[in-house]
């Protein structure tokens, strides 16, 4: 499970969740209709190192993640 961090005052619209592996597979992605503080990603994921993609209307963020 990851869990992510929002701020529902900045957010807008739907939250929009992507996991990608480091040669770029998109593994995971997952769309949330919430004003909740934080989304949590069921993904069953193998030890390594992934790319987590959080964008809502206005922005996208990129983060690495590390599984171990």
């Amino acid at each position: 499970v990851i869990t992510v961090g929002i701020n529902p005052l900045v957010s807008t619209g739907p939250i929009t969740t992507k996991l990608f592996s480091t040669e770029g597979k998109l593994l995971h992605t997952q769309v949330f209709n919430t004003n909740d503080s934080q989304i949590s990603l069921q993904a069953n994921l193998a030890s390594g190192v992934y790319i987590l993609t959080v964008a809502d209307t206005k922005a996208t963020m990129s983060f690495k993640v590390i599984v171990e």
